[in-house]
């Protein structure tokens, strides 16, 4: 009996110290991506590799982006080895074009975040994060994430 009440005991102890609060989820969930973040641009620099110098980034990317006002954005991104490229959006609703733009500049890679491009003010300075294998595009004025999930990468279909 002193075995069952002690092993009670113990669970309802452990029970109580895993129990937190929404708050402490988020507050957590936020340091991981915060440290999720900043890994993703501290391990260039400690190997002295780049995604310019390290990843087969240029190439064709397609994938579709979420849309405030639409159903969703579909990119095509050519990058290109003499650092052009040509990017098109369409924002389609009910899997139609309902607005479309096409970009052609130069981008270049960010000297302080060598994951990161930034496309020229033809495209109004897009940010994209280079993967391998997909681009992630990011925030316009940090470079971070735009969402703690995917769905804002698109997939490389085709390297040069």
């Amino acid at each position: 009996m002193k075995t069952l009440s002690f092993a009670l005991a113990c669970s309802f102890f452990l029970a109580a110290c895993q129990y937190r609060t929404h708050a402490q989820i988020a507050a957590n969930h936020a340091r991981h991506q915060d440290h999720d973040y900043m890994r993703e641009h501290l391990a260039y620099s400690m190997t002295g590799d780049t995604a310019e110098n390290s990843l087969d980034w240029a190439g064709l990317y397609v994938g579709h982006i979420p849309c405030p006002e639409c159903d969703s954005i579909r990119i095509d991104l050519e990058l290109r080895p003499d650092k052009t490229y040509h990017l098109q959006e369409q924002h389609l609703t009910e899997n139609r074009i309902h607005h479309q733009q096409q970009f052609t500049g130069r981008f270049e890679f960010d000297a302080r975040q060598p994951s990161l491009i930034r496309l020229d003010a033809q495209a109004a300075q897009r940010i994209f994060f280079i993967g391998e294998g997909y681009a992630e595009a990011r925030n316009r004025q940090t470079g971070a994430p735009l969402s703690n999930e995917r769905s804002y990468r698109i997939a490389q279909i085709k390297a040069y």
